[in-house]
C-alpha cells in the first residue's frame, strides 16, 4: 500500500513538473512573438 501511494506521489510531481515547463515556454514563446511583433510594427511605422 505504502509502494503505491509513492508510486501515485511521484506520477503527480512529474506531471506538475511537466505542466509547469509547458506553461514556461508557452510563456517565452508568446513573449518572444509579442516582442518581434512590436519591433515589425515599430519599423513600420518609421518606414
Amino acid at each position: 500500500m505504502i509502494g503505491k501511494k509513492t508510486q501515485f506521489d511521484f506520477k503527480k510531481t512529474v506531471i506538475a513538473r511537466y505542466a509547469l515547463v509547458v506553461i514556461a515556454l508557452k510563456g517565452i514563446m508568446t513573449d518572444a512573438i509579442l516582442m518581434n511583433w512590436e519591433y515589425r510594427k515599430m519599423q513600420h511605422l518609421s518606414l
